[in-house]
């Protein structure tokens, strides 16, 4: 039982990180998929609101609103092939053509190798000689480990550990000096950072990656405390079968996280987080772990 329990935390921390790149550097996962945006803007679509049934992990949109040729990005990932999710991206996918009324296109990243040598690229229905089939793009992340390496998308520097079979210390090396180069704002160098650490527990002991990241004791049992509070989350909105059950989890141990890390907390965060929905307390809480102050967190 704790050998899988361990086993779901590793898979939830990785889901968790490559949810929050999404997030943080859309255009970077649209260049992964080998599209050419020359110049087109890309916006992140949160679809769970009108289709709250068909939750997807990432909807982007590629181009501007007036844009003729404008298309939606699905984005799935899965860190080992999972046969019984495909007839659920077949299902969303439709729902989200017709609810954007554009052309949108599945592409499943697939984040480690492992053992497997099939990945899943087509949903097919057979009936009494007759075939209907689903095709969709797939991505084989540690294919693309060179183009995070020379720079290409070095916003995935978190995830090179993935890629490298087995990944040794200039591997997280690695990873740092992507990071450190990157032209981006001190808070995202920071959760960037934090969540190569989050992923390089899968791998190494706590020395090394503090060794590495130069990151302080502390800052290693407030990883722990997300980590058990990702899987915490993930069980009790398996458990409840809906979002409020996980907005009930994540607003609870955002509180409990922040006060561990600030002492008592202002009224008006307080009051903000019990308003907010899981997404924006998940990434409060991964903020909160480079911050110095309260003061320090964007509530925006």
């Amino acid at each position: 039982m704790r050998l899988r329990k361990e086993a779901g935390l590793k898979t939830s921390v990785i889901d968790r990180t490559a949810k929050t790149l999404g997030r943080e550097f859309p255009s970077t996962f649209v260049r992964l998929t080998g599209v050419d945006l020359r110049g087109r803007k890309v916006f992140r679509d949160d679809v769970s609101v009108n289709l709250p049934e068909h939750r997807a992990d990432q909807v982007c949109l590629i181009g501007a609103e007036e844009d003729p040729k404008r298309w939606a990005l699905y984005l799935e990932y899965q860190l080992q092939p999972d046969r019984r999710q495909v007839r659920r991206w077949f299902l969303k996918a439709a729902a989200l053509h017709s609810h954007l009324g554009m052309p949108v296109i599945l592409v499943v990243v697939y984040l480690t190798r492992g053992s497997r040598k099939r990945f899943p690229s087509r949903y097919t229905l057979l009936a009494d000689g007759l075939k209907n089939e689903f095709r969709f793009e797939t991505v084989r992340l540690w294919e693309h480990a060179d183009r995070i390496r020379n720079g290409e998308l070095p916003e995935l520097a978190p995830l090179l550990t993935l890629c490298d079979e087995p990944p040794t210390e200039a591997t997280l090396r690695d990873e740092r000096a992507l990071i450190a180069r990157l032209e981006v704002s001190e808070e995202q160098r920071q959760k960037l950072s934090t969540l190569a650490v989050m992923v390089g527990r899968r791998f190494f002991g706590e020395q090394l990656l503090q060794q590495v990241f130069q990151e302080d004791p502390e800052m290693l049992k407030e990883l722990e405390f997300v980590q058990q509070w990702m899987e915490d989350s993930r069980e009790e909105g398996r458990e409840e079968g809906r979002e409020e059950g996980r907005e009930h989890t994540a607003r609870r141990l955002a509180l409990e996280v922040l006060s561990r890390r600030f002492g008592p907390l202002a009224e008006a965060l307080t009051d903000r987080i019990k308003a907010a929905d899981a997404s924006w307390c998940e990434a409060l809480i991964l903020r909160a772990l480079s911050a110095e102050s309260q003061e320090e967190l964007n509530l925006a």
